[in-house]
């Protein structure tokens, strides 16, 4: 599902360079004490090229002939088809350009940083150049925006009008944050049109990225909360995912990350046996639940503990070895004696896996992903790549795409 999942990229590279700033920012989620590493919900870009912050003093990389290059099509002109969805030169070129100042920059940061002096001839993988592979992204890119819009056509997706009316508020924000405060609809097209961009083509990518959205909800709902509840199980056991929640007592000082001493870690250690001890005697699952619960909002002093409240929904590999170790060997509903792990002493229940757990937080910060979501997401992707598969482009007769190397300027 490379293609598909590398939408987000071309979404984030269309803003970008557009405004190099404009973001919906996400808020942090604090990080659990259990995790061993940040799990990974960000799809890997088709152009993995790692640009690191900007010098106070850079180069100027070797720049593109952009003008030379718009000028040899019409605006209008259709110089793409996929399905019955048609891309103009504009949106073509809006794309190439987008990609090409992606590399750009990329040489900006080596000759900066390094030293090293990349050309558009240069070698980026065998046997394809800086120039090609830039062509060939541009392709990719706008080919899976192409897709998305004639699979929402084919399944009579449509955006409702309370969403119009928010990606027009949307794109006024966006306007006053190009712009500034004040700017008109002049000021904006002016501001689009020194970046190859028109305002039409700013609501067509908008557009583009609400449809993608808007299939999802027709299909599964929201947050995934109509997809089969038996296929979201199937998904957690097939990925190996285990859940439990635990009341974890700290044997180090959350600020400084240094240990306590031995009298203060022997109080956490007989305060967590106490508790294990308490759990333990209790034999009904509603009501150890119920007690865990007020226990864990009493004690526990991990800091994922908001975010996660009903526990940990993970695979192998992702928490401290001593938690999960534990968590393998308990049957649901049985509860730990303290285990000792770097961070403390847990007190752990394991639970059985549920649909509607909360797994990890989408890149916004704040959309819980549960195994119904996480599952249809992954379903939805495979359905809009075998309509991309199924449906090859074709460029118009006459038309080539563009040999970069003859428009490297100076």
């Amino acid at each position: 599902m490379k293609k598909l999942l590398a939408l987000m990229l071309a979404l984030c590279l269309v803003f970008a360079a557009l405004a190099g700033a404009v973001s919906r920012a996400p808020s942090a989620q604090e990080i659990p004490a259990v995790l061993e590493e940040t799990p990974e919900d960000t799809p890997a870009p088709s152009v993995a090229l790692e640009i690191p912050a900007e010098p106070e003093e850079a180069a100027a990389p070797s720049g593109l002939d952009y003008g030379a290059i718009y000028a040899l099509h019409a605006p209008e002109e259709t110089v793409l088809t996929l399905g019955g969805t048609q891309a103009s030169w504009a949106l073509y070129f809006y794309m190439l350009y987008s990609q090409a100042e992606n590399v750009a920059d990329f040489f900006e940061s080596m000759s900066s940083y390094y030293g090293t002096e990349l050309s558009w001839a240069d070698e980026y993988a065998e046997g394809v150049s800086y120039a090609e592979m830039t062509l060939r992204s541009t392709e990719e890119t706008l080919t899976m925006l192409c897709a998305i819009r004639d699979f929402a056509q084919a399944n009579q997706v449509s955006l409702p009008e309370e969403v119009r009316s928010q990606m027009e508020e949307d794109i006024q924000s966006d306007m006053m944050t190009l712009c500034g405060e004040g700017a008109t609809e002049e000021d904006f097209a002016a501001y689009l049109a020194e970046r190859y961009m028109t305002p039409e083509l700013y609501r067509w990518i908008n557009e583009t990225n609400l449809l993608y959205r808007q299939g999802y909800i027709q299909l599964y709902g929201e947050t995934g909360e109509l997809y089969d509840e038996d296929l979201a199980m199937d998904w957690l056991e097939n990925g190996g995912y285990l859940s439990a929640g635990h009341i974890l007592l700290m044997s180090v000082d959350p600020e400084t990350g240094e240990a306590l001493d031995e009298e203060a870690k022997a109080q956490k250690r007989d305060q967590a046996q106490a508790i294990a001890e308490e759990l333990q005697a209790i034999q009904d699952p509603e009501e150890l639940l119920a007690r865990f619960k007020e226990l864990k909002e009493e004690f526990c002093e991990d800091t994922g503990k908001t975010a996660y409240p009903d526990g940990y929904t993970f695979t192998p590999g992702t928490m401290v070895a001593e938690f999960e170790d534990m968590v393998n060997a308990l049957g649901d509903y049985q509860v730990s004696d303290p285990v000792e792990s770097s961070y403390g002493y847990h007190v752990i229940m394991r639970l059985p896996l549920s649909a509607d757990a909360v797994i990890q937080y989408a890149s916004d910060g704040q959309t819980p992903m549960t195994a119904r979501s996480m599952a249809s997401n992954e379903e939805y992707a495979a359905q809009l790549q075998a309509y991309y598969d199924s449906h090859p482009f074709t460029y118009a007769e006459g038309f080539a795409p563009v040999d970069l190397l003859d428009y490297v300027a100076g």
